[in-house]
């Protein structure tokens, strides 16, 4: 059994499938189980037989009723009250058949039944009667449609006032409207050309987009190798600092040397004619080569500052080398050979002649000053002529 209440609609229904459960089996079994628990049966008002009699009557005239549709007539409360009769009388006829005294519950619920049999009626329920409740029936729908026309028919006004308020503002629009349409097409015809300008614009536009696009691929590019190049640069100038640094202290260790060196002087006239020679060559090679390359010497900085580095190491390594075998084996042989090397020296360039004989005349007023005379000139002027 279903402990919800049913709807008005599944009532006569579910109390239908109810009382189909209120059989003479049903009524046999809870006689059978009374006899074998030791119940007694007289317990209630009036003995067991008799209270499953009047059940039986009271079950049979609602089956009547409600399949000659006499049930659905009856006022709702009613119907309710009826179903919860029966749903008590159900449940205490279960419980007896199941072994539970129940037998004076069963008898209250099924005279409360009956009572209200009695009392309303039901087993003398007549067509006319029955005709009126359902004429009533149909006017109640009928005032409730009524009012709910009534309501609609108020709401149909009220809407009504509002459509005719939007009618008279419709109108005024329209007026609008048509006032607006003439420099609307106006308008149109402006928007028109406006269009068409703005295609060839557009397509300008596209085009400059696209040169823009070239032009900033070949900056990013440029950008790159600028980049680059200041990277290199930075590095030139870190090693340049360093080249610097070297070659002042080679400097200074040259200029040690000037003072001590006696071995350049002793070279002989061929040595010292052909070393003469080369130093002009190359010194001519070296002015034309600066000056074909000043402009470009900015961006091979490094390279240049590299090379000439490199080189005026090994220079400066091959003179530290050779200059103290040297000075050993030709100091001895300075005073005999002092004639031809000046001899020799006058030979060669003008240019290259003077610059040596301005240097050779420096070191023989720094070798008087020492107080070495001749010495002094012949270690000076060996050193120019290895220098070159």
């Amino acid at each position: 059994m279903s402990g919800e209440t049913p709807r008005k609609e599944e009532l006569a229904r579910e109390l239908q499938r109810v009382l189909n459960t209120l059989t003479e089996e049903a009524q046999h079994a809870a006689v059978r189980k009374v006899g074998e628990l030791g119940f007694d049966p007289n317990k209630g008002r009036i003995s067991l037989e008799e209270t499953l009699i009047n059940l039986t009557q009271g079950r049979d005239i609602l089956l009547d009723a409600i399949e000659k549709s006499k049930f659905a007539q009856l006022p709702l409360k009613l119907q309710y009250a009826l179903y919860d009769q029966v749903q008590a009388i159900a449940r205490e006829l279960t419980a007896l058949v199941n072994g539970t005294d129940a037998v004076q519950n069963l008898d209250k619920a099924v005279e409360e039944l009956n009572a209200s049999v009695w009392q309303f009626q039901l087993h003398n329920l007549s067509e006319q009667v029955l005709g009126f409740h359902s004429k009533m029936n149909q006017l109640k729908n009928q005032e409730t449609a009524i009012r709910q026309a009534a309501r609609a028919a108020e709401q149909f006004e009220q809407v009504r006032q509002k459509a005719d308020q939007t009618l008279i503002a419709i109108s005024d629009r329209a007026k609008s409207i048509a006032d607006e349409h003439a420099s609307a097409s106006k308008l149109v015809e402006q928007l028109h050309a406006t269009l068409r300008e703005s295609t060839e614009i557009g397509q300008k536009v596209a085009s400059i987009g696209t040169q823009v696009a070239q032009h900033e691929t070949t900056a990013a590019q440029q950008l790159a190798t600028a980049k680059q190049a200041a990277a290199d640069t930075d590095a030139i100038a870190a090693k340049a600092k360093e080249m610097r640094t070297e070659i002042e202290a080679a400097r200074a260790s040259l200029q040690h040397l000037t003072t001590n060196t006696q071995e350049l002087l002793t070279t002989t006239e061929r040595t010292a004619t052909t070393q003469l020679g080369e130093f002009a060559s190359k010194y001519e090679q070296l002015s034309e080569k600066t000056e074909s390359t000043t402009t470009a010497l900015t961006t091979k900085l490094g390279t240049s500052i590299s090379e000439l580095t490199a080189q005026t190491n090994n220079k400066l390594e091959f003179l530290t080398a050779s200059a103290d075998t040297r000075i050993s084996n030709l100091i001895n042989e300075t005073s005999t050979r002092h004639g031809r090397t000046a001899g020799a020296v006058n030979d060669a360039p003008t240019g290259l002649h003077e610059q040596k004989r301005y240097r050779c005349a420096g070191v023989r007023r720094q070798g008087r000053r020492n107080g070495h005379g001749w010495r002094g000139r012949v270690q000076a002027s060996g050193y120019a002529a290895r220098r070159t």
